[in-house]
């Protein structure tokens, strides 16, 4: 009952959003401004306006989903990564965290212009959603790096992962630039860490497997 709430408080003035199923499956929003009217225990009843802020609720989840979205590849962005990280550590769910990063980029940009390198991230990060769970959070750190984080999981089930989707991003034929490769790194929370600290730690890891080779895991 929506108006539990606000019985027995003559005069008094609320406002309330709600959802109501309707015809062909679709949920409007409404907005209800009323005061209270009746005495004293007696105030059960309402006066006000209903008006429907569908289109006002739609504009203002599209404004919020294109602050935490990247416009290119689709996916979470660092501010909606960092959000869910805050979330996990609120929440005292243990995580573990793969960065990946393309290998060659630069020269891919270079060679074949912005316009190819674009395709190239828009691949890897559909390769990434397609071999990570629907659990599993990808998003794009910034230029051609990408972030995975995997709740309720361990460092060694982390880099099984990683690997699964470094074999898949190798197979993939990208034209004109064929194939590629990326290096990862791999890192969990660790005791009294906040939820920057491992970011912070693997996100050296990639560069360490560079200088190893590129085109692996590095733990």
């Amino acid at each position: 009952d929506a108006l539990a709430d606000y019985r027995g408080h003559p005069g008094l003035a609320f406002r309330i959003e709600f959802r109501v199923r309707s015809e062909g499956g679709r949920y409007p929003w409404f907005e209800l401004r009323a005061t209270m009217i009746g005495d004293g225990d007696e105030a059960d009843r309402c006066l006000g306006l209903m008006a429907d802020v569908t289109t006002r609720k739609e504009s203002e989840a599209a404004i919020i989903d294109r602050t935490l979205r990247d416009p290119l590849t689709g996916l979470g962005n660092r501010v909606a990564l960092m959000e869910e990280l805050e979330r996990l550590g609120k929440r005292g769910i243990d995580a573990a965290f793969a960065v990946l990063d393309i290998d060659r980029f630069k020269s891919v940009n270079d060679v074949h212009g912005h316009d190819v390198g674009d395709e190239v991230l828009k691949c890897v990060a559909a390769i990434g959603r397609q071999q990570l769970r629907e659990v599993d959070v990808l998003a794009r750190w910034g230029g051609e790096e990408f972030i995975i984080v995997a709740s309720v999981t361990t460092l060694d089930e982390m880099a099984v992962i990683a690997e699964r989707v470094r074999r898949a991003i190798a197979r993939e034929k990208i034209e004109p630039v064929g194939h590629i490769s990326a290096s990862f790194g791999v890192g969990q929370y660790r005791a009294g860490e906040t939820h920057k600290d491992p970011l912070k730690r693997v996100d050296d890891a990639p560069h360490m497997a560079k200088k190893a080779g590129r085109h692996r895991v590095q733990g």
